[in-house]
């Protein structure tokens, strides 16, 4: 009984194979979706800073370096201990709990200082979630505003060293191809191949046609006394053979 299922299934994904593309239709809507759709933003703060300005928040007390050793090692601003542990504070007050180990990742994989025009630097943040972007880049061009000093012989250091120049820019940038769409490419391909088999089960058991003569004999409550072979294979050999 379970070799006649069997077969009679087989025959059925033979008889139906060419409805075999539709599974490879999720998997292709999801990778033209993601290729069309935006899936990394770039989000720009230019920033103003004043000759002289030294930034303070390197995350030890009474530590001064100048604005553009900051540009070049951004990790002493962006990744110190005090810097991760205020970002940290700064989500959870807006109702989002990250681990600082997760921040620093984060924070050292998408965010960059980039030298400008003269006395200006930009603040860029590029990566895939829009809204944790535009928390980092405030939170950061924060930091440098406030924590960055014009220091001269007569004063230890006033604010003003550094001022935001206008709102940040936020750009979506489309991506073709990303090899991190390979995995839930692989799924929806495993999820419809799923689909398709059940589909094709569930038409063969409600399809009404009798598959064999036990059927046939079961369906009359009669005895099978003979049957007629499929000719059609010996007819085509001999056709082609004269």
């Amino acid at each position: 009984m379970l070799r006649f299922w069997y077969k009679r299934y087989v025959n059925a994904l033979k008889a139906r194979r060419k409805w075999f593309w539709l599974i490879l239709l999720p998997p292709f809507l999801y990778l033209a979706a993601a290729a069309i759709m935006p899936s990394r933003y770039v989000i720009d703060q230019q920033l103003w800073v004043a000759d002289n300005a030294q930034f303070t928040d390197t995350g030890k007390p009474q530590s001064y370096i100048p604005v553009s050793e900051v540009v070049q090692m951004p990790d002493l601003m962006f990744t110190n201990r005090f810097s991760l542990a205020l970002l940290r504070k700064y989500f959870e007050e807006g109702g989002n709990s990250i681990p600082v180990r997760q921040l620093q990742t984060v924070v050292a994989q998408s965010m960059s200082l980039i030298e400008g025009e003269k006395n200006e630097i930009l603040l860029s943040y590029q990566g895939a979630e829009r809204e944790l972007g535009l928390a980092l880049v405030a939170f950061y061009a924060d930091r440098l505003v406030t924590k960055t000093r014009v220091m001269s012989d007569k004063s230890a250091g006033k604010s003003g060293g550094m001022r935001r120049l206008g709102t940040a820019n936020i750009d979506a940038v489309s991506v073709i191809w990303d090899a991190d769409r390979i995995f839930p490419a692989a799924v929806f391909l495993g999820i419809s191949a799923l689909f398709w088999l059940l589909a094709v089960f569930v038409l063969e058991l409600t399809d009404p046609v009798f598959k064999s003569e036990r059927q046939v004999a079961r369906y009359l409550n009669s005895q099978v006394l003979g049957g007629v072979p499929d000719l059609t294979p010996i007819l085509s050999s001999i056709t082609g053979g004269g």
